[in-house]
């Protein structure tokens, strides 16, 4: 069996040294917020009661905070980010300045389209860059969090 997914043993060690488990810890983190919540097997009669809690209560969090969509996972600025838009850095080749929007598509495929600053000039290239970033990431679908547990009913966008 698979660990179930945001599901974790609850336990604490006792003055013996041995650790016990007094249930299961759901633990889910979602566009910065965490959900954290300990089920007590005694409060549910027992471990797998409380296990059945601990994945119905997962699965209520999986509808209300829906997993992060690939896109919004590309769309994120890294720490790393020099250039201030995800995917888009400035390189050299050949004793040559450019700008590039790479991407990294959902079915595996690395996109890259690169313009030169010699031809465009920095800030034009550097605009066509992210223009072509923007059209990449219209390309990519589908969620980045797909474990086997995440119901698929918990995979629809929210309701704008």
């Amino acid at each position: 069996m698979t660990k179930p997914y945001g599901i974790s043993p609850y336990r604490y060690k006792n003055p013996d040294g041995e650790w016990v488990q007094l249930g299961w810890r759901v633990l889910i983190r979602r566009r910065g917020y965490i959900v954290d919540r300990r089920l007590n097997a005694e409060q549910f009669g027992g471990m797998d009661a409380a296990m059945r809690a601990a994945i119905a209560f997962r699965d209520e969090v999986n509808i209300e905070c829906v997993p992060l969509s690939k896109r919004e996972v590309c769309a994120t600025v890294r720490t790393t980010n020099t250039s201030g838009v995800p995917g888009v850095i400035r390189t050299r080749d050949r004793g040559q300045d450019y700008w590039k929007a790479r991407l990294l598509t959902g079915d595996g495929a690395n996109r890259t389209r690169q313009f030169s600053i010699k031809k465009y000039g920095d800030q034009a290239a550097f605009d066509l860059a992210v223009h072509a970033r923007s059209q990449m990431l219209e390309l990519v679908q589908g969620f980045y969090v797909l474990h086997p547990d995440i119901k698929s009913e918990t995979r629809a966008f929210p309701i704008a």
